[in-house]
């Protein structure tokens, strides 16, 4: 399933959680709603940023059954793909959100599966 992509014209960064969308203008930024998300089981956290330099649009990440689930939004022809790991540590879900924000990149996006509807 791919979904339509709407994100052309962004101004800047963002992170987003259940209290809604806010400027990633900071690392701290960030870790704000990553710890948001560390705090209840029931909230997520997505990054999205204005300008990329790989396909990876956005990460997005809650808690699942067996640990932390983070999902990724891959630019491809047509629109956005939907691509996921589980099982993720506190500290490995931290330093994919680093890694995607300080470079627009993610390590081994082959490793994430195609997200099931």
């Amino acid at each position: 399933m791919l979904f339509k992509n709407t994100f052309q014209n962004m101004k800047g960064n963002t992170v987003e959680t259940q209290d809604g969308e806010r400027p990633a203008n900071s690392w701290n930024d960030v870790m704000d709603g990553i710890n948001e998300m560390f705090e209840y089981e029931d909230e997520f956290v997505v990054l999205t940023l204005a300008n990329i330099s790989h396909d990876v649009r956005y990460v997005q990440s809650r808690y699942h059954d067996d640990g932390i689930i983070v999902q990724l939004g891959v630019e491809v022809e047509g629109g956005i793909k939907l691509v996921e790991k589980t099982g993720l540590s506190e500290e490995e879900c931290v330093e994919i959100f680093r890694e995607f924000y300080e470079t627009s990149n993610v390590q081994n996006v082959e490793q994430y599966t195609d997200v099931k509807f």
